[in-house]
């Protein structure tokens, strides 16, 4: 009997420690904070109000999100047509441009260029097509349209190299129908964009064409300065020579 009591007070000790435990659990339980608790439920609040947004403007959202998908589509549509026009524009400059150098009459020469300038005005292809079609039209006597092409060329955005050769094509082409004073002044801005590969030949028409104006103090000068850059013996003797006629000796 002493055993049994003794069993039934230790299972009632452990029955009381249990019960304690999980007393001591719920206490705990209530005691956290009410922010902790409130936490999962002003998240789910705001998921469902959101959720309910959502749901109420699908339209809405829809109609954006085709927009959007709409606009990226056109975009890359767009750019893979530039670039398609960007191609076949370089595959007729490369014609022409091979063209330029073959035993071709001058109009075949030119037909590449006029195509490319026709269908693709305001590729950057074009802009190599007006410089190359001008040169051509002044080896074919066409002066005037030559002059039109360098000015389309000249309202265009190009880099300085470009430019250079443009404004020395334009001074060319007045030159040629000695208009000496406007034909200087290109050949002037030319050499004031500061490109060291063409100085020798810009001082030499430059010099030319003061030389024809009756300026022979400013044509010495520059034949004198044409000769520092160390001119093609060819060019160095015609420049010794012209620099002896003017100083009379």
């Amino acid at each position: 009997m002493a055993k049994g009591e003794e069993v039934k007070g230790v299972d009632s000790q452990q029955g009381a420690g249990y019960k304690g435990g999980a007393m001591a659990q719920k206490e705990t339980k209530r005691r956290l904070p009410r922010k902790k608790i409130k936490e999962p439920d002003e998240f789910r609040t705001w998921g469902s109000r959101a959720l309910d947004y959502v749901i109420a403007h699908r339209r809405a959202f829809t109609a954006v999100a085709v927009i959007v998908a709409a606009i990226v589509v056109s975009s890359v549509i767009w750019i893979r047509y530039q670039q398609r026009r960007e191609e076949r524009a370089y595959a007729l400059l490369s014609e022409g441009i091979e063209g330029v150098h073959s035993e071709k009459e001058i109009s075949e020469k030119i037909a590449p260029f006029d195509k490319l300038l026709k269908e693709y005005p305001g590729s950057r292809a074009s802009t190599f097509a007006l410089l190359y079609r001008a040169n051509l039209l002044i080896d074919e006597g066409k002066g005037k349209e030559a002059e039109a092409d360098i000015e389309r060329l000249l309202r265009r955005e190009v880099p300085p190299s470009i430019r250079v050769l443009a404004l020395s094509t334009m001074g060319e082409i007045l030159f040629r129908e000695k208009k000496w004073e406007r034909s200087r002044d290109y050949f002037q801005k030319a050499l004031g964009m500061g490109e060291e590969w063409p100085r020798s030949y810009l001082l030499l028409k430059i010099a030319s064409c003061e030389e024809r104006m009756g300026k022979k103090k400013e044509a010495l000068s520059h034949y004198k300065e044409l000769l520092k850059t160390n001119p093609p013996p060819d060019v160095a003797l015609y420049v010794r020579i012209k620099i002896e006629e003017l100083e009379g000796k």
